[in-house]
């Protein structure tokens, strides 16, 4: 299980770069069914010139502590997230 916060901007920052933005990866490996979760960011719908993110990272920790390590996410989250279906195998 790996996430990272490092999301990338969608327009250059003026010096033929990418600053850092939103709507990053996450990444599971193991005894999951394989696939996209959630949606790729839009490029034509940026929120405030950024990408947006269609699926929360809460999601997916939730569905990490529920479904593997059996711990509700009520007991880590101050609201319940979508945990996600069919992730693991």
């Amino acid at each position: 299980m790996t996430t990272s916060e490092f999301g990338r901007s969608a327009r250059d920052n003026g010096s033929a770069g990418l600053d850092h933005g939103t709507a990053s990866v996450a990444l599971l490996a193991g005894a999951v069914v394989a696939g996209w979760y959630g949606e790729h960011p839009s490029l034509t719908s940026l929120v405030d010139g950024e990408l947006a993110a269609t699926l929360g990272l809460d999601s997916y920790y939730a569905t990490v502590a529920e479904v593997w390590f059996g711990v509700p996410a009520s007991e880590l989250f101050d609201r319940d997230p979508e945990v996600l279906t069919g992730l693991f195998a």
